[in-house]
């Protein structure tokens, strides 16, 4: 995949999301202080308990807040291990949410002394135990629609009401409102009256997804409402929640399931430009590869480093088409676009989520005119194939003109086993080296894989004025 506009504006925005997070940081602590500003926080929260409505359990794991005694203020949120011995802590800031780690540790954990005391903590012991690990069971399960389930652990009654904790795991990702990407499953507390038939919601969070919580609401001020009045979902979870302990016993166990990917409106090009291609006559695959994991690292305008960013791309072929559809997830950088390509090489069109406005749209100009050099039937080795793509210019440039092209030549390199790339690669795979731009002062070089078995290119390094790029497959399915 290599959008000429599309692929440009994923590179800028980990400039920018990297480049950003060096900044400030650099900016919020010109001369490090002494004290570490969450140490005041974690001192005021720990002594404090967990807000009942906010523990969410995966497993070992809880996440949770603690707020002020009159619940006006969020003090702090806990990632721990009930059993493990790790924790982290984040505190709000004028930047968001910040975590209370040593300045030079690699991960976000509490430091030592503040670990050690929280491990021992009531507050800690008492979230364990008011949330036990779950015991999902399903409510809807079809294979092809959104799955529900309640955690028969979680049942508890207080003060006449039965709470309960409910998933929601939809069969895509959904898109979520300004700046939030992407949301996957949701977990939501819930308090019944089974003998008057009303209940409300106490707290909501959904998972993002890298899998964690990414976000949520404890509403301050909720009422019960009657069960006809709640959403269908709710009183599918109300009948079973109150159903005798025998009965509920005798549900399914809820099966576990990663959402697939947004649902994003199929790129469409110009007819000429499928028509070149289908001249080519290139043979059909081999094989068929249906999901490719990536994990790269990135150097950003030679300051800012990342390593081991995760990229997922599903993999189709689009019936109008016949192109390669790739559906790529990359929560750095990209949580959801659609692209048809030409085999994964480069981009015909594209659409994806706007970050900032939650809205899909349109990546780059329109792609009017394709046109192919070289033998892209053998590719030979120490041989070379080019290929130049029209754009069309609208409104029209200052001398008139409506349209513009760029020609990426590529060289091919020795054939190897394409299990020395991922050992459950089949058959061959040739290193292609692209050049995208060249001039006196840079060279912008793409380079790629082609998996000739499955008639695929894969990413496998990138060298821009921007920065540099390596990529590993890391699993296909």
């Amino acid at each position: 995949m290599d959008a000429r506009n599309s692929h440009t504006s994923l590179t800028l925005a980990l400039s920018v999301s990297l480049f950003s997070l060096a900044l400030a940081g650099c900016s919020s602590t010109p001369k490090a202080p002494a004290v570490h500003p969450g140490l005041s926080v974690f001192d005021k929260a720990i002594g404090l308990p967990a807000n009942p409505h906010s523990i969410v359990r995966e497993g070992d794991q809880v996440t949770y807040v603690v707020t002020s005694p009159d619940e006006q203020l969020l003090y702090a949120r806990f990632d721990a291990s009930c059993s493990q011995g790790l924790a982290s802590m984040r505190f709000p800031t004028s930047m968001g949410m910040v975590p209370f780690s040593e300045r030079s540790a690699q991960s976000d954990s509490l430091p030592a002394p503040q670990l050690q005391q929280f491990l021992s903590s009531a507050q800690l012991r008492d979230v364990c135990a008011q949330r036990p690990s779950p015991d999902w069971r399903a409510l809807e399960q079809a294979q092809d629609s959104d799955w529900l389930s309640l955690d028969r652990n979680s049942l508890q009654r207080d003060d006449g009401l039965l709470y309960v904790w409910v998933e929601q795991n939809p069969l895509h990702y959904r898109v979520g409102s300004k700046g939030m990407g992407l949301k996957g499953r949701s977990q939501e507390r819930l308090a019944l009256d089974c003998q008057q038939s009303t209940l409300m919601q106490v707290s909501q969070f959904y998972f993002g997804i890298q899998g964690g919580v990414a976000g949520g609401q404890i509403p301050r001020q909720v009422k019960m409402q009657p069960l006809a009045a709640a959403p269908d979902y709710q009183q599918k979870v109300f009948k079973a929640a109150c159903l005798p302990e025998a009965e509920q016993l005798r549900l399914p166990i809820a099966l576990p399931r990663t959402p697939l990917p947004a649902v994003l409106q199929t790129p469409e090009v110009a007819p000429q430009v499928i028509a070149t291609i289908d001249d080519l006559k290139l043979p059909a695959p081999d094989h068929v590869m249906r999901k490719l994991r990536y994990s790269y690292d990135a150097h950003v305008l030679n300051r800012v480093q990342a390593k081991d960013l995760p990229q997922e791309v599903f993999i189709s072929t689009d019936e109008a088409s016949g192109q390669v559809l790739q559906h790529v997830q990359d929560p750095t950088v990209d949580p959801a676009s659609l692209h048809l390509t030409f085999r994964g090489l480069f981009d015909l069109a594209a659409r994806s989520i706007n970050k900032e406005s939650g809205e899909e749209v349109a990546d780059g100009r329109p792609l009017i005119g394709l046109s192919f050099a070289g033998d892209w039937h053998a590719m030979p080795s120490g041989s070379e194939v080019s290929y130049t793509r029209t754009f069309s210019k609208v409104p029209p440039a200052h001398d008139g003109a409506t349209s513009d092209s760029n020609t990426v030549t590529c060289r091919i390199g020795l054939e190897r086993p394409a299990s020395s790339i991922h050992p459950a690669l089949l058959g061959a795979a040739k290193p292609f080296n692209c050049i995208r731009i060249k001039t006196k002062r840079m060279t912008w070089t793409v380079d790629y894989w082609y998996l000739s078995d499955y008639q695929l290119f894969v990413r496998a390094a990138e060298n821009s004025p921007l920065g540099r790029w390596q990529w590993r497959v890391d699993s296909i399915e």
